[in-house]
């Protein structure tokens, strides 16, 4: 991890201020969001360059270890390591909430992970639902469930005016996504182009 040891595949060099010279938007926005999780390393920050205060040997150690820029990353790589983050958090079971990074990572690894069925593994994929329904101690907490056969059943609420949920109970034993739910009007940097590969 940062100031550690990073495997190389998730080493990445960023080009200053966030903007990358590559046409494939998606590529660049997943890799983006792999880094602002915590799961992908920016050679080019302090905080993940374990040799930034030395400028020859942190090129050295790029140029030696072959990381790449956003630019020359190559799709079949990132489609690997989406399914790496993806496992990675349906094992870790972190917390995810509205602004989470991790909201847009799980949304741009699955994308790619779909994009080459080979690469999904069913049987360890979970999905990260909100806490609810229900309230106080009979509020069903909030937690990845596996994708069929857990504790209840993940579903999207999909109305835009949110009145339905309200009407759920812990007892029809459903919970609703807090992944995978983007929409157009969320404050995100990103709200055009989530919402879209959500569905």
């Amino acid at each position: 991890g940062p100031l550690g040891i990073a495997p190389i595949n998730r080493c990445v060099l960023m080009e200053a201020g966030g903007k990358n010279s590559t046409s494939d938007e998606v590529l660049a926005l997943t890799v983006q969001s792999f880094v602002s999780s915590g799961f992908m390393y920016d050679m080019h920050n302090i905080n993940c360059n374990p040799f930034f205060s030395s400028p020859e040997v942190s090129q050295a150690v790029i140029e030696l270890s072959g990381i790449s820029t956003v630019a020359k990353i190559p799709l079949v790589s990132l489609r690997k390591a989406s399914k790496a983050f993806l496992l990675h958090v349906c094992e870790a079971e972190p917390m995810v909430h509205r602004s989470s990074p991790l909201r847009a990572a799980f949304s741009f690894a699955l994308k790619h992970v779909l994009d080459t069925p080979s690469l999904l593994e069913k049987e360890k994929l979970k999905i990260f639902v909100k806490r609810g329904p229900g309230s106080g101690s009979k509020a069903l907490p909030a937690r990845w469930l596996p994708i069929t056969g857990g504790a209840a059943q993940p579903v999207l609420d999909d109305d835009k005016s949110r009145a339905r949920s309200s009407l759920l109970s812990p007892e029809m034993g459903i919970q609703l996504l807090g992944v995978l739910n983007h929409i157009e009007s969320e404050d995100h940097p990103h709200a055009r182009i989530l919402p879209a590969i959500d569905r």
